[in-house]
């Protein structure tokens, strides 16, 4: 679950998940031999990749969000502490 711990920008994501299933789509005819295998094998890695996907973009907008709101919270405090002129 490192979509969750870490908060990885757009571009970082899809590059890290395209490495990830290529390495995993070429290195596992070594591991596998049958083709039904080799099939399931893949589609779990693109299940995989697309949760990791889906979970780092959630995170990522979380944070985001929760970042704009402390932003705007901190704003309005500086506002509130100037004094009338």
């Amino acid at each position: 679950m490192v979509g969750v711990f870490f908060t990885f920008e757009f571009f970082e994501t899809i590059i890290i998940t395209v490495i990830t299933g290529v390495c995993f789509a070429v290195m596992l005819p070594y591991y596998q031999s049958s083709p039904s295998e080799m099939m399931m094998n893949n589609l779990a890695s693109l299940i995989l990749l697309t949760l990791f996907y889906c979970i780092s973009r959630f995170a990522f907008s979380y944070r985001a969000d929760n970042y704009l709101q402390l932003k705007a919270i901190e704003e309005k405090t500086w506002k509130l502490k100037l004094p009338a002129v």
